[in-house]
């Protein structure tokens, strides 16, 4: 019976040490990850600093699109996804958000071309200009957007000046409106 004792209390030691270093290789990735100012939550935060990969998008109608902001304002730029489901949870405060502002100074790319997609596309083009399809998919790859929903701000330059995958923090971003509806 002291065996089985003995041997209890060394597995548990063995699988406390196990675990105090899971935890402390674990604090010093995320330590590691906010050093390096992206927030282990927040993968949108990534884009900050980055170019986007162009000063314009074609609309469904061919339009150009401008992808970018102005001199006086810079350009809020959504990418949206009708499969995500925290898209769908934040897209009043997005609304809201967004009919703050003029709608050439908000852009949403959702991509894909099914009726979900362009149903989420109907919901969000009376607060700003709207880009689905391949068109938006070709432009969210080349930014390397990996988690939605995706709120960006960008400079008249093409530069991402924020990012965040939460409506929450782009409301702190852009706290005043531009222009009043």
């Amino acid at each position: 019976m002291h065996v089985l004792d003995a041997v209890s209390v060394a597995i548990s030691l063995a699988a406390l040490c196990l675990s105090v270093a899971v935890a402390r290789r674990v604090t010093v990735v995320l330590n590691g990850l906010q050093k390096s100012g992206i927030p282990s939550s927040e993968p949108a935060a990534a884009l900050t600093g980055k170019k986007v990969p162009g000063s314009s998008l074609a609309d469904e109608r061919g339009r150009e699109i401008p992808a970018v902001g102005s001199e006086e304002s810079p350009l809020v730029l959504a990418v949206l996804s009708a499969s995500c489901s925290g898209c769908r949870s934040q897209l009043g405060d997005f609304r809201q958000i967004a009919g703050r502002r003029t709608a050439d100074s908000v852009l949403v790319l959702i991509p894909g071309a099914d009726d979900a997609s362009r149903e989420l596309a109907s919901e969000v083009a009376d607060v700003g200009r709207v880009v689905t399809g391949e068109e938006a998919s070709r432009f969210v790859s080349a930014l390397e957007v990996s988690a939605f929903p995706a709120y960006l701000s960008v400079t008249a330059d093409g530069t991402v000046e924020f990012a965040s995958n939460s409506v929450a923090n782009l409301r702190g971003f852009v706290e005043e409106p531009l222009v009043a509806r």
